[in-house]
C-alpha cells in the first residue's frame, strides 16, 4: 500500500507547514499582541496572511524555538 504524502517521510519527521499568528503565539504561551511586540523588537515584519515555513524559521531563530517545535524540521527551509 502506498503512503499518502502527508504521512511521515523517509526521515521519520514531518515537514513544517504554514501557521497562523495565533498558533505561533500559542506555541510560546503568549498572546498575539505579545508576539507582535517581540517580532517588532526583533525587526521582523511579517507579510499578511499565513506565516510560511521560511518566516517561521526566521521567527524561531530570533525568539528561540518553543517547546514542541523541532529545529531539525527547519534545517532545509
Amino acid at each position: 500500500m502506498n503512503k499518502h504524502h502527508s504521512d511521515a517521510n523517509s526521515n521519520n519527521f514531518h515537514h513544517p507547514g504554514c501557521k497562523t499568528r495565533q498558533q505561533i503565539s500559542d506555541e510560546y504561551g503568549w498572546s498575539v499582541q505579545t508576539l507582535r511586540a517581540r517580532l517588532k523588537d526583533n525587526k521582523i515584519d511579517l507579510p499578511k496572511g499565513l506565516v510560511s515555513p521560511l518566516w517561521l524559521k526566521k521567527i524561531y531563530e530570533a525568539l528561540g524555538y518553543p517547546p514542541g517545535v523541532l529545529k531539525r524540521e527547519y534545517i532545509e527551509v
